[in-house]
């Protein structure tokens, strides 16, 4: 038998004998949770259930935490924020590239693209992409594959040098975004990182043009990858 402390502290013992007072049964389908019955306790025995939603039930356990009561500024790169997800964008800045390729180190000065980060606060992962405008995007707004090397085809950084914090939230936007600006590339991960780019040579060759040129990156240069709603599915 337990019960529930709202103000409660862990280390706390509770105070008296706790009594069931009330009871969810979740239903599964086998692809996962279908319905939720609620159920009075009485005499230690379930009375008759009655089906809730389950949104009503994060609501319910929302309350019994005090984390409907947590509020946050969001700052206005962010697009997404729920407990697993974290989008946000990064506008084009003028700052060094560093390459680590075939033991050789170098640094091209360049305008990095328009960046779409995408973090699961869950598994501590970190997805990039490009985006074609500044402005901020709407679901129908077409996605780019990043432009960058450790990158995989569906986004996913490949962490070498520079690591994601352990912890991921609004607070930590500037820490996240450095282990890609402060990172050293070391291989390209597809072969559609940017039109006619499949290799480490042809890469570093496109940033190389790049600084030559003082030139940002174009969309005619990247490759589409889908829409914001296909990256956030």
């Amino acid at each position: 038998m337990v019960m529930i402390q709202e103000k409660a502290k862990i280390s706390d013992p509770v105070k008296g004998v706790p009594v069931a007072d009330h009871a969810f049964v979740f239903y599964s389908d086998g692809h996962g949770y279908c319905a939720v019955t609620a159920h009075n306790i009485k005499e230690g025995r379930l009375g008759l259930g009655r089906v809730v939603s389950m949104s009503s039930i994060a609501e319910r356990f929302a309350r019994y935490t005090g984390a409907g009561k947590k509020m946050t500024l969001l700052p206005p790169s962010v697009i997404v924020s729920s407990e697993r997800d974290l989008v946000w964008t990064s506008r084009p800045r003028f700052a060094p590239m560093w390459f680590s390729v075939d033991g050789h180190k170098r640094a091209f000065r360049v305008w990095w693209p328009n960046l779409l980060w995408v973090a699961d606060k869950k598994r501590g992962s970190l997805r990039i992409f490009a985006l074609g405008s500044t402005k901020r995007p709407t679901l129908n707004s077409p996605v780019y594959h990043a432009p960058l090397m450790n990158i995989g085809n569906n986004g996913d950084l490949c962490v070498g040098s520079a690591r994601p914090p352990r912890f991921m939230d609004e607070s930590r936007l500037a820490e996240i975004e450095a282990c890609i600006f402060d990172s050293n590339f070391t291989h390209v991960n597809h072969t559609a990182t940017a039109r006619d780019v499949r290799t480490n040579k042809q890469h570093l060759a496109f940033w190389k043009g790049k600084e030559a040129s003082g030139q940002r990156s174009r969309v005619c240069e990247l490759v589409r990858f889908g829409t914001l709603e296909d990256v956030l599915k």
